[in-house]
């Protein structure tokens, strides 16, 4: 069985499944993806791209 849990720590997620009587073979962390998706396009958004196309939008908000 696999799947995902999100909590602070390897612990509270031990504990958590231990609660609904499952016992972890293995626990590993997921990297937190800081790029964000646009749903259609397989690649990710830079953060400087996303702060270019931030500006410009404040830009045409405030002409």
């Amino acid at each position: 069985m696999t799947g995902e849990l999100e909590a602070p720590n390897e612990a509270f997620v031990v504990a958590q499944l231990r609660r609904q009587q499952i016992v972890p073979v293995k626990i590993k962390a997921k990297a937190r993806d800081l790029a964000i998706k646009i749903p259609g396009f397989r690649t990710k958004v830079s953060r400087k791209e996303l702060a270019i196309f931030t500006r410009q939008f404040a830009t045409m908000i405030d002409a």
